[in-house]
C-alpha cells in the first residue's frame, strides 16, 4: 500500500472551500513529457522528484524549477526513492540506483536479483527495497551493495515499505508483514485489515497509516489493531500519505485531503489544482509538493501545516 474500529460516520469531506489563498501551483520542469510523478523526496536542500518515463528531476528552490539528473541511469521508469544523508536510491523498473552526491549522478547498485524494484524505505542509514518476484532486500552501505532478506514467510511481491528504528512493514499480495530486527523475520498482521491490496504505508512515531481503496487504518501498536476510517473516503484510492501527531494529508485519484483531527474530518486541499490523480507528496518546511498523474509536480506554500486550508 488489519481486529478494527469503525469511526462514526460523522467525517465530513469538503472538496470546495471559499478560501483562496496558498493556492496550488504547477512547478516549471524542462524536458517532462509524461508528466507522470510517482515519487518525491529531499535531500538537504535538494528535492528530488521520480517519474515514469522522463527519469528524476532535481530543485534547489523547493519545488519551484527542476532539471534532469538522468546521468547513470539505463531505465527512466521511476518507482521510488529513499534518502539518507547525502545518500540516495532510486527503484526502477530496471533494478536499483544509488546516487552520493545527493541525486547528482547515479550507478547501478549490486546484489539485487530481481530488475522491478517497487518501494523502497529507510531506517537511519539502513535502506530497504521491496521488489516484484524477488521479495525484500538491505543496504547498510548508502545503497551500494544488497543483501536478499527472503523468507518463507512472505511472497516475493512486495508494493509497498516503511520502516522505523528496527521494525520494517512490508505490503505485499498477501497483505502486511512486520518485522521487528531490520528484517531477518517476518510475520503477518491481516487482522483487521479488510483489503490485502495496499496501496500505501507511512510511519509517524508510534503510529502505522495504510492506505486502501476506500479506507485509511490507522495503527498504534504496531499492527496488533487498527482504527479504520471509511466515512467520505468510500469513493477515494489513497496513493500517498503524509502525517504530522494529528495532522494527515493524503493523495488521492481526486486530489489531495489533509485532516487535522487524526481522521475525524477531512477537507479537499485542491484550489487551483484540477482534480486529478495524486501519486506522490512531499511536504518540507512551509512547502507541500504533489506529484501527479500526467499533470507534472503542483506547489503550495501555508505558513504552518495547521493552518493549511483550500
Amino acid at each position: 500500500m488489519k481486529s478494527f474500529k469503525s469511526v462514526p460516520a460523522i467525517i465530513c469531506l469538503i472538496f470546495f472551500n471559499t478560501a483562496i489563498n496558498a493556492q496550488w501551483v504547477q512547478s516549471k520542469i524542462t524536458g517532462m513529457h509524461n508528466g507522470d510523478v510517482s515519487c518525491l523526496s529531499v535531500c538537504g536542500k535538494n528535492t528530488l522528484a521520480g517519474t515514469w518515463g522522463d527519469g528524476i528531476f532535481l530543485s534547489t528552490d523547493d519545488g519551484s524549477n527542476w532539471r534532469q539528473v538522468n546521468s547513470g541511469f539505463n531505465d527512466i521508469d521511476i518507482n521510488a526513492l529513499g534518502v539518507s544523508g547525502t545518500n540516495v536510491i532510486a527503484a526502477t523498473n530496471g533494478g536499483l540506483f544509488f546516487s552520493r552526491d545527493k541525486g547528482e549522478t547515479w550507478a547501478k547498485a549490486n546484489g539485487i536479483t530481481n530488475s522491478f524494484v517497487k518501494s523502497v524505505a529507510v531506517s537511519g542509514k539502513i535502506f530497504y527495497t521491496g521488489t516484484f518476484g524477488g521479495g525484500v532486500f538491505r543496504s547498510t552501505d548508502g545503497g551500494e551493495n544488497w543483501t536478499s532478506l527472503n523468507s518463507d514467510a512472505m511472497n516475493g511481491w512486495v508494493f509497498s515499505l516503511a520502516a522505523s528504528g528496527s521494525t520494517v512493514f512490508a505490503g505485499t499480495r498477501e497483505g502486511v508483514y512486520v518485522s521487528k530486527d531490520n528484517g531477518s523475520k517476518w510475520s503477518q498482521i491481516n487482522l483487521g485489515i479488510p483489503d490485502t491490496k495496499i496501496s500505501a504505508l507511512y510511519i509517524d512515531g508510534k503510529n502505522i497509516f495504510i492506505g486502501l481503496h476506500g479506507s485509511l487504518l490507522i495503527s498504534s501498536n504496531n499492527g496488533s489493531s487498527w482504527m479504520r476510517v471509511t466515512s467520505g473516503l468510500s469513493e477515494l484510492d489513497i496513493n500517498a500519505i503524509f502525517a504530522d501527531g494529528t495532522f494527515i494529508l493524503i493523495g488521492t485519484n481526486r486530489g489531495v485531503l489533509s485532516s487535522k483531527d487524526k481522521g475525524l474530518s477531512w477537507t479537499g486541499i485542491n484550489a487551483g489544482l484540477p482534480e486529478t490523480n495524486i501519486c506522490s507528496l512531499e511536504v518540507s518546511g512551509k512547502t507541500t509538493l504533489a506529484g501527479t498523474w500526467g499533470l507534472g509536480i503542483w506547489r503550495k506554500v501555508s505558513s504552518n501545516l495547521s493552518t493549511m486550508q483550500n
